[in-house]
């Protein structure tokens, strides 16, 4: 009885110096971040945005090609999946 008493002991002070190496590390942790949030400046505008003269991006009729192929390509799919689906059914009945 007294040996297991022991034990519980010796496991409880491994627990607490576990504990202590977790809460030391976390707590350099929070002084790392600290240390970043102190040096961290504040920001300014160095100069104000302003509007592109011309258009940027892609065009319209990009876009358009791009969302026509795409449409006929999901198209085919549902088809292929659709008769799948079809031949599935008619070989589980």
């Amino acid at each position: 009885m007294k040996t297991e008493i022991e034990a519980r002991e010796s496991e409880l002070e491994r627990f607490r110096i576990d504990w202590e190496r977790s809460t030391e590390a976390q707590r350099q942790t929070v002084r790392a971040v600290e240390a970043r949030l102190n040096a961290a400046r504040d920001t300014r505008v160095v100069t104000q945005p302003a509007r592109s003269l011309e258009p940027e991006g892609p065009g319209k009729s990009i876009i358009l090609a791009l969302s026509l192929f795409l449409g006929l390509m999901l198209g085919v799919f549902a088809a292929f999946f659709a008769e799948f689906l079809r031949n599935a059914r008619e070989e589980t009945a």
